[in-house]
């Protein structure tokens, strides 16, 4: 039986959202036990409550916020993890291997499982995806990135710190249980040319990408400080911050092995 998790809807398209994924269980016969949170009772105690019942699989219907503080509380208890993200543009998407809400619930009922990393912020803040660190308005600035017996300084518009996922595939990890992160150094090209010469001469400004992977790293701005969110853009603290993983951690509910 599944104990399934919904976040506070924040308006009503969200809540029509939430509706048609209920309805769509019930279609498929995977219905257990469904709670929604609320000012009170907050999703990380709705997960412990639902696992004090005896449920082995806790279902977290809602935003990345969500997902990622559902996560540590069913990986503590050695249960299982289904996702049924309600942002479109969710990073969990890839990594249960779907695309849409739909698909999140059709796997849902095969329940194939996979084994994942967990990283962790600081020395309590646990995220399943990744992080955004960047500075102010989107503005470039340095940061310096030390590793286990290196360390980085370059100037950049974002760092993602990626557990288990990252949108530029061809800079993605090999597996999600490596038992490593991944630090993606985001900046632009500069243009060394400017006015009318610039155009016919210079080709446009091109992004590029550094990516390293590390068990744990050390990272914070030179000049300034910078501030850091979750995947779904939460702010949640400044830097400097620590970051390192725990192998192997949670079991998720996948699409496939």
């Amino acid at each position: 039986m599944y104990y399934y998790i919904l976040e506070q809807q924040k308006n009503k398209n969200s809540e029509s959202l939430v509706n048609k994924i209920i309805a769509s269980i019930e279609d498929l016969q995977i219905m257990g036990e469904a709670v929604k949170a609320n000012p009170i009772q907050k999703p990380d105690e709705l997960a412990e409550i639902g696992l004090s019942k005896g449920y082995n699989t806790v279902v977290a219907v809602g935003s990345d916020s969500i997902i990622n503080e559902i996560a540590p509380i069913v990986a503590k208890h050695s249960a299982v993890l289904g996702i049924i993200p309600t942002d479109p543009n969710s990073s969990f998407f890839n990594l249960i291997d779907c695309s849409t809400w739909n698909q999140a619930i059709s796997i849902l009922a095969k329940r194939i499982t996979n084994e994942f990393d967990l990283g962790v912020l600081g020395k309590e803040k646990v995220f399943l995806s990744h992080l955004s660190v960047r500075p102010k308005k989107n503005n470039a600035a340095s940061v310096k990135v030390i590793f286990d017996k290196y360390e980085v300084e370059a100037p950049i518009e974002e760092v993602i710190v990626g557990n288990s996922y990252y949108k530029d595939e061809k800079w993605a990890k090999y597996g999600f249980s490596d038992n490593l992160v991944s630090i993606y150094l985001k900046s632009k090209e500069a243009q060394k040319n400017s006015g009318f010469f610039k155009n016919l001469f210079s080709a446009p400004k091109t992004s590029f990408t550094s990516v390293f992977h590390a068990h744990t790293c050390h990272l914070g701005g030179l000049e300034k400080t910078l501030s850091v969110f979750s995947s779904d853009n939460q702010f949640i603290c400044h830097t400097p911050i620590h970051v390192s993983v725990i192998p192997k951690a949670i079991k998720l509910i996948v699409g496939k092995k």
